[in-house]
Parts: C-alpha cells; structure tokens; sequence
C-alpha cells in the first residue's frame, strides 16, 4: 500500500494532538517546526519556522514527496507559509485573498468592503500621536500571533499599551478601530471537495475585560438566548462569504459581531480547527463528536 504524503506545518502540543488522530499505516507524516524536541512523533522532520513564508532554503526536502495534504491548524502568519506551500506543490485550496485575510484584520476589512459586506472600520495605527478619543477604541494587532493578547479598549492609550500591542503583530502594524457594542457569535462550517457548505455548529465568544484590556475570553456553545431568525441572518451571511472562497474545502470559521440593532459585522476568519479549546474541549463535551476527525475526512481522501 502507497501511503500518502501529509505535511504538518507545527509540532507543539495541539498538533501533536491532531497527529495522534491520523491513521499512520496510510499516511505518511512530514512535520515543520523550527523546535525539533517532538520531531518523534512524525516520519520526516523539516527544521523550518511555521512563521517563516519563505521555502527556498527547504525546497530540496520538499522536492522529494508527492504530497497529498498541507494540514494547517494554527492561526495567524502560518497561513502564509501554509498558502506557500500549497503554491509549491501546484495545489489551490488556500487562495490568495484567503491566506490575506486570515493574516491581516486590515486585509479582511478590505475584501470584506469589496464584496459588498458589513465591516469595522479601521485606520492603522502608527504612533501615539492623537491618542485621546471622545468614544471608546480598540487597539489591536493588525496579524497577531497570539489569539486576543494585547488588544486593548480605551478613549486613550499608554505608550507601553502600544508597544506591547505592537510586539503582538507579526506585521509590525496596529490598528484602531471604533467600539462597537454586541455579542461575538462564530459560526463553524465544513466544505467539502464538491463544494457543499454544511453548518457544524455556532458559538459564542465572551471576552472578559479587566480594565481596558481583554484577559480572556470564555465561550459558549451551543448559543443561548438568540433568536432563531437571527442565528439564520448570521449563518446565511457566512455562507455567502464562504462561498467567496471557491477552492476552498475543510473547516472553516467566521465570527461576527451581532450588534445591539441586530447588524451582522464578519470581522475574523479562521480555516481548520480554529481555536484550541473548541475542539478539545467545547466541541466534544457539547456535540459529542470529534472534530479532528471530520476535518481528517474533508481533507484526506478515503482516510478511514
């Protein structure tokens, strides 16, 4: 038996996780990472930063697989590199204006606009200069590369709220947006290689805010107290968006800010398993069903 060729892009303790999930008599596992510490756990190990778009000093590695699947599930700037080496091996499930708009709030806001959506308004945010506001603002990384760390919502900003704002920004950009009060719901897809779009569930997002910064966040599924019309207004607004992406198969998430006249603002996008505690933790206690495995099945073709 041929087994194929499935590259993992990330050794850390959530994808190990994920590749604990994979039938390994069928598959064969690559993994990048730049730490090697659980280079054990995959069949062919690539020092190279999952952060790091540029493959030129890999290419020789990689030139020696066919491969079958670029398994991504970190958020942020790995996209790109994911986007990368798609393009590398002549594969198109993550286009362009995707990967952009996973990696920059600034880049979705602008497709968002372009395709005639809802969007939050923003300006980038260069220096401290006009810093004091007559409404609340958010402060934000415009690519973070941890989650909801370091935003920030005030009338005004510190320096050192600033800065570790901007430490937060693979990108190197900040920008500020106006607040707009609502509830953040997500909704979870999966689409499949013949383009059907089925809803896995909705959840919601609570960020707890002490003082002006977001410390965490808590969520809820499924989502209590929402109107059932509503909850279709939000889903049929991410499925139009979904659509937009017309290679795109796997799981894949959007979460909007339903605001307190019921508009629907899609402000992040995510492909995979999206947040580590959704999968782990939230999906499973409340679904029963295993979401390693459904995006397992969308992607890898008769994985059982």
């Amino acid at each position: 038996m041929i087994k194929k060729n499935l590259i993992f892009l990330g050794l850390g303790k959530n994808q190990i996780r994920y590749i604990k999930q994979v039938n390994r008599k069928k598959n064969f596992i690559i993994g990048l990472d730049k730490n090697n510490k659980n280079k054990s756990y995959v069949d062919f190990f690539i020092k190279h930063s999952i952060h790091n778009d540029n493959i030129k000093n890999i290419q020789d590695k990689l030139k020696r697989f066919n491969i079958e699947q670029i398994i991504y599930r970190s958020s942020g700037p790995t996209i790109l590199l994911a986007y990368a080496l798609e393009k590398f091996y002549h594969k198109k499930r993550i286009d362009i204006s995707l990967a952009k708009s996973i990696y920059s709030k600034a880049n979705f806001c602008n497709f968002l606009k372009k395709n005639n959506f809802n969007f939050i308004k923003y300006k980038f945010k260069k220096n401290l200069k006009d810093n004091n506001f007559n409404k609340l603002k958010v402060l934000k990384p415009d690519s973070p590369l941890i989650g909801k760390k370091n935003i920030y919502i005030a009338k005004s900003f510190k320096k050192f709220e600033f800065n570790k704002c901007l430490k937060n920004s693979h990108n190197n950009k900040l920008i500020i947006s106006d607040f707009i009060a609502g509830r953040d719901i997500n909704a979870f897809f999966k689409k499949d290689k013949n383009k059907k779009i089925k809803l896995i569930s909705n959840f919601e997002e609570i960020n707890i805010i002490s003082g002006n910064k977001i410390k965490e966040n808590k969520i809820i599924s499924p989502v209590k107290d929402i109107n059932a019309n509503t909850l279709n207004k939000i889903n049929k607004t991410c499925v139009r968006l979904i659509k937009k992406f017309n290679n795109y198969y796997g799981l894949i998430s959007i979460t909007c800010r339903l605001t307190d006249l019921n508009k629907v603002i899609p402000y992040e996008i995510n492909v995979g398993l999206s947040g580590d505690n959704f999968a782990d933790k939230y999906y499973p206690k409340a679904y029963k069903k295993n979401l390693y495995i459904i995006e397992l099945k969308t992607l890898i073709k008769n994985y059982i």
